[in-house]
């Protein structure tokens, strides 16, 4: 893993719901704002939606996935309807009361990692910038450590929507075709922007 600081992303980009959830690692999940689009199940929680014209092998069904959001007011003219959510991705351990105070982000988990890495390799009498447990030159003992937190992570922490505002959304699942759409015309478009430099 990579333990580059993630940098925030201050607009509402829009992702998956199951980007979110089924992120490898909490430490590795999106750093900022975002948009979602799904079925408010839940004054807390937001459901998945199947997403048309996508192969049936890669479909998931309806409320397969569902993520915790933390709403300041009642949502309550919003629910069990489909809906479009502005927040931020925030992560909480799953044992803690859900409050501001007690969120973290996929930056502070970094952080952790770092500060870990560092101490450790200052004990071996290595004085450098951390850099991930990808390097070839740490030791297996710092790795060992490192790979242990990071586990540890996975078990400790869930991911949770800091929510901004709703609203209801009638073509919810047209208009995530069309996000998507434009997601794989702009990669192709950075992709080949890339290559000309």
């Amino acid at each position: 893993m990579n333990f580059n600081h993630p940098v925030y992303i201050n607009f509402y980009k829009f992702l998956l719901i199951e980007e979110i959830v089924l992120a490898d690692n909490p430490a590795t999940v999106h750093y900022g704002r975002c948009n979602l689009i799904g079925y408010l199940a839940s004054p807390d929680c937001i459901q998945s939606l199947t997403i048309p014209n996508v192969d049936r092998e890669y479909q998931l069904p309806d409320g397969e996935i569902s993520l915790k959001i933390h709403v300041e007011f009642h949502p309550r003219e919003f629910l069990h309807s489909t809906v479009q959510i502005y927040g931020e991705v925030r992560l909480i351990e799953k044992n803690r009361e859900m409050t501001v105070e007690n969120f973290e982000s996929s930056h502070s988990l970094i952080h952790r990692l770092r500060e870990l890495q560092r101490s450790l390799e200052l004990e071996e009498g290595k004085d450098r910038e951390p850099s991930g447990t990808n390097d070839k030159s740490m030791s297996l003992a710092v790795r060992i450590r490192l790979e242990k937190e990071i586990h540890t992570f996975e078990d400790k922490y869930m991911p949770v929507i800091y929510v901004d505002s709703i609203r209801r959304l009638p073509l919810a699942r047209e208009i995530m075709l069309e996000n998507l759409n434009y997601r794989l015309i702009r990669e192709k478009v950075d992709s080949v922007l890339r290559m000309r430099r």
